[in-house]
């Protein structure tokens, strides 16, 4: 009987050890991982930094001025340049959607009248 208690507490310690062994790896692992991620954060935050550091270069007024300059041809505007909002026409209806909404209509009305 002793002989199996012994065996048994063997057991035990072997199964023991090759958990906390695997424990410990699979630890290790994971603080590696935790290190390889702060890394990568770290890169894609000089690369957010550079980004907008080149966006505002790219947007300062005085380098927009410089390339409308050398690149559009643009003067000053006449008078006769110049609308009021009445002058703007108005978007023309759009007759497959004016359409539906009179077929739809029609039908509900359709649909009511029957109910009646």
């Amino acid at each position: 009987m002793i002989r199996f208690v012994y065996i048994f507490f063997l057991c035990i310690a072997v199964l023991a050890s090759l958990s906390l062994y695997i424990l410990k790896y699979d630890s290790t692992n994971t603080a590696n991982q935790i290190v390889a991620l702060k890394s990568q954060i770290i890169d894609e935050k000089k690369r957010i930094n550079l980004l907008n550091a080149e966006f505002y270069r790219l947007t300062q007024p005085e380098r927009i001025q410089k390339l409308s300059q050398l690149y559009l041809n643009l003067g000053p505007i006449n008078i006769s340049q110049q609308k009021d909002l009445k002058d703007i026409p108005l978007k023309p209806a759009n007759d497959i959607m004016d359409d539906l909404i009179k077929r739809s209509l029609v039908g509900l009305t359709e649909i009511e009248t029957e109910k009646e």
